[in-house]
């Protein structure tokens, strides 16, 4: 494992060794989902929880760790493996930069990955877990499915994907437009091509260098992300030939 993760979130060690299991089999499967090095390599991941603000990536930047701040609670496994999944994508993609395309398959992870430890653990709990707590992976997922199609009636819309085209051209023309649950519902369609093809998340580093301006060089001692804007022209471009079958479906989904 290419990830050494420390859980620092609660005064309790007990919690936090409990949670370690979810934050270190996370970082397994992004290692298999993404083979390539993050922008600004492998190191030590440090968890806390953060109250002030939702889950994020703390800067600066140029330290000798990751700082991730989640704001879970003590019994819920599936919102742990949600936040960590999602700011792990951007982890890979560049904790520096943000842009909707980054956000939107950061969405997808989170689900790709309750999804993963459902299937995982329902099967082959870890040691010591008690033994349905796969169920809260699950769970998890299906409230949040609750709350996206609650507040979008996809049903409205002739179909699905036409919604969503028109709504990543409106989140691409004004960024501010984007939120939670739009990304959710977008992921949610999207997330089969992903199960399908699981190489395809080797689309994730491309997604930095389909940004601009792409930040190279000396790292930023800056302590926030920078909105930057995407590119899907460059991306199309530099995608690598044995992704073109399943990003062309995913391209297909999203944009028009």
């Amino acid at each position: 494992m290419k990830w050494e993760i420390k859980c620092q979130i609660w005064e309790r060690e007990d919690l936090n060794n409990t949670f370690f299991i979810i934050f270190n089999q996370i970082g397994e499967e992004f290692t298999t989902m993404i083979p390539e090095t993050p922008p600004l390599g492998f190191k030590p991941i440090v968890l806390v929880n953060d109250l002030l603000f939702d889950h994020r990536v703390h800067g600066p930047f140029d330290q000798e760790h990751y700082l991730i701040g989640l704001n879970i609670t003590e019994h819920s496994y599936g919102e742990a493996a949600y936040q960590f999944a999602y700011e792990l994508s951007h982890i890979y993609c560049d904790p520096r930069i943000t842009n909707w395309a980054i956000k939107l398959i950061a969405h997808v992870s989170s689900f790709y990955i309750l999804d993963r430890l459902t299937e995982k653990w329902e099967t082959n709990p870890p040691e010591g877990i008690e033994k349905n707590s796969w169920e809260d992976f699950r769970n998890f997922k299906i409230d949040l499915m609750k709350e996206a199609y609650h507040k979008i009636d996809l049903r409205q819309h002739q179909h699905s994907s036409d919604w969503i085209k028109k709504e990543v051209k409106k989140i691409h023309e004004r960024p501010e437009l984007g939120n939670r649950i739009i990304f959710n519902v977008i992921a949610l369609e999207i997330l089969l091509i992903f199960k399908d093809d699981p190489t395809l998340w080797h689309i994730i580093p491309f997604l930095c260098k389909s940004s601009s301006p792409c930040l190279t060089g000396e790292l930023e001692d800056s302590h926030s992300m920078m909105e930057v804007l995407f590119d899907i022209n460059i991306l199309n471009e530099i995608c690598p030939d044995h992704l073109a079958p399943s990003f062309n479906k995913l391209v297909n989904q999203i944009w028009e």
